[in-house]
């Protein structure tokens, strides 16, 4: 390392080597490098996510239907697709006792 007029030796916080102060760069964490150990803050660290904001109203929920791929009839055979009603609406209308 030769002299130069105003600088001074100064050693690399992070290899250890001994650089002129001419080379010197500091870091976006305070270290005071040399241009080979630069290296610039990453770009995500600077982004922000933006704010969510709630929905200003909603529907109210539907009830459930359960439904039922067949139902039961009379000669012992079941038979195609029907909504069974919640069982508090089942009467007698609805079974095949009869």
């Amino acid at each position: 390392m030769a002299y130069r007029y105003g600088q001074w030796a100064f050693v690399c916080d992070r290899c250890g080597f001994e650089f002129l102060s001419g080379e010197a760069k500091k870091t976006w964490d305070g270290f005071m490098v040399d241009a080979a150990c630069w290296e610039p803050r990453h770009p995500s660290e600077f982004f922000r996510a933006r704010r969510e904001h709630p929905i200003p109203w909603q529907s109210p929920e539907q009830p459930e239907l359960s439904v039922s791929p067949f139902e039961y009839v009379d000669n012992g055979y079941w038979d195609g697709p029907s909504v069974v009603p919640p069982a508090v609406l089942v009467t007698d209308e609805y079974t095949t006792n009869g």
